[in-house]
């Protein structure tokens, strides 16, 4: 047999096996994991066992053909009268046949672990192939002129045939090309399991506390409807009663000093035109009675109010008779003593409205309406925000569809292992 008719041999198509029924198995995705890492775990074994057997056989012949290839380089021809009358040719074959069969011998990187098994047998195949192609001519020529040599090394190339063929057919039974895929659909559909299991998990607890905020809030609002038929709250409206009864008191003392002084208003801004401290007096007590009063201490109002009498009473500032008696009447009732009894009067009516309005604050009534109504407010934001959350896992778990998933890591386990394997949720 020539030489490429060996090297063609390596390529050869396999004689076809009868093909037999597929086992069947179903495997919960739940257990995938572990019966995929056992069975994986076997092939593993399996494949360092092929490696360990094979690696001295693989080693040797590689060494054996370094050795023949020395010995290519330094024989003597078969022929050498043939060869004296062809040196040229006979050399330049020989030096490129020895530094081919060189070269590929040190491609040659035997693995040391099964993860780079089926790589290697593709690259090996690849430098054969490649080997075949280029040193065919160079192989003739030399086996010509140097026979033991070229068979030498001939043998040694078809010891390391033997073996990678031994391995490639390991590999392809156990399909160690087709593992990464698997093992990465295997990962990807548990992941997507356990990332469906979570979402539907965080599904429930959401809708459970979407009810349990539901059931509080009917529990806070039956609270509210109670607290309006309490003792207490009865005793809060009394007092808001009471407080709107002396606002009104409050009020209509204000009203009647404000009338006065609005009655007063025209004239009294006529007498301060031309007097600047007048004016701004007077506008104090437009503005703000109370304070104005308070802060009047030495009653400058009295200087005014004297000179507006003498204006009406001389004709300086008209006014009409009935008109004229009640201003007049009005700038008499307007005495310190007067204004600072209104102001007292003042006073005590706010002191009252304040003393309402602290016993309502304090009231359990407004404090349990107070807790009733921000507990309430708490739990509808709580409420807004868990729905929005639910909505949001609804979604997500509505994306997931493992279908597809364990159709496609059904098929690479069922390719791998040879058998039929039926993947089932649960």
């Amino acid at each position: 047999m020539g030489f490429v008719d060996f090297l063609k041999n390596i390529f050869s198509e396999k004689p076809k096996v009868e093909e037999k029924p597929l086992e069947e198995q179903a495997i919960p995705i739940s257990k995938l994991e572990a019966w995929f890492a056992a069975k994986e775990a076997d092939i593993m074994r399996g494949t360092a066992l092929v490696i360990e057997n094979a690696k001295p056989r693989f080693l040797e012949a590689l060494k054996l053909g370094e050795q023949s290839c020395g010995a290519l380089r330094t024989a003597q021809p078969r022929y050498p009268q043939l060869y004296d009358k062809n040196k040229a040719v006979a050399e330049g074959n020989r030096a490129s046949f020895a530094t081919a069969t060189e070269n590929l011998l040190k491609s040659f990187k035997f693995p040391d672990s099964s993860d780079d098994f089926s790589i290697f047998i593709q690259n090996s195949n690849s430098a054969l192939g490649e080997f075949m192609s280029s040193s065919n001519r160079s192989f003739i020529i030399s086996n010509e002129f140097f026979t033991e040599q070229t068979t030498n090394i001939k043998k040694c190339l078809q010891e390391i045939d033997k073996v990678l063929q031994e391995l490639a057919a390991h590999n392809r039974e156990k399909r160690l090309a087709e593992l990464p895929q698997v093992r990465e659909k295997v990962a990807g559909l548990v992941q997507k399991t356990r990332q469906e299991q979570q979402l539907e998990s965080d599904l429930k607890e959401t809708e459970a506390r979407l009810s349990e905020i539901q059931s509080h809030i009917e529990k806070s609002k039956q609270s509210q409807a109670e607290l309006l038929q309490s003792p207490a709250f009865l005793k809060r409206q009394k007092l808001e009663s009471d407080l709107k009864d002396a606002k009104a008191k409050t009020k209509a003392h204000a009203d009647e000093m404000r009338s006065t002084f609005v009655m007063l208003d025209v004239p009294l801004r006529k007498i301060a035109w031309d007097n600047s401290a007048h004016k701004k007096l007077i506008e104090n007590y437009s503005e703000d009675l109370p304070a104005a009063i308070s802060q009047d201490k030495d009653f400058k109002l009295a200087d005014v109010l004297a000179k507006l009498k003498g204006a009406i009473e001389t004709g300086q500032i008209y006014a009409k008779d009935k008109r004229r008696s009640l201003v007049l009447e009005s700038i008499d009732r307007l005495t310190k003593d007067y204004l600072q009894a209104w102001l007292a009067s003042h006073d005590d009516l706010k002191i009252r409205e304040f003393e309402l309005q602290t016993q309502i604050g304090n009231s359990e009534a407004t404090l349990k309406e107070c807790e009733l109504k921000n507990q309430i407010c708490a739990l509808e934001r709580e409420l807004e925000s868990s729905t929005e959350n639910q909505a949001s896992v609804a979604r997500a778990r509505k994306h997931i569809d493992l279908d597809e998933e364990i159709k496609e890591a059904g098929a690479g386990l069922s390719s791998l292992l040879g058998m039929q394997i039926k993947l089932i949720k649960g």
